[in-house]
């Protein structure tokens, strides 16, 4: 799953300096910002499975310390 995020994270900005490039400076601050909300997205999901793999190892008695 990270590989595709990464792949559209990387499209995203390809399509910010295309976007540039023919001198639209909307369209290329809006790549960027589904840019950095992907970013934000996959940062939040890492952070949620990360508490899952912890909640898994000590079987969820952890969860309340």
């Amino acid at each position: 799953m990270h590989l595709q995020l990464e792949v559209v994270l990387a499209r995203e900005r390809e399509i910010a300096k295309e976007a540039l490039a023919m001198g639209n400076r909307t369209r290329a601050l809006t790549a960027l910002r589904q840019r950095k909300h992907q970013e934000s997205l996959l940062i939040q999901t890492d952070s949620q499975l990360e508490m899952l793999q912890k909640l898994v190892r000590c079987g969820g008695l952890c969860w309340r310390s």
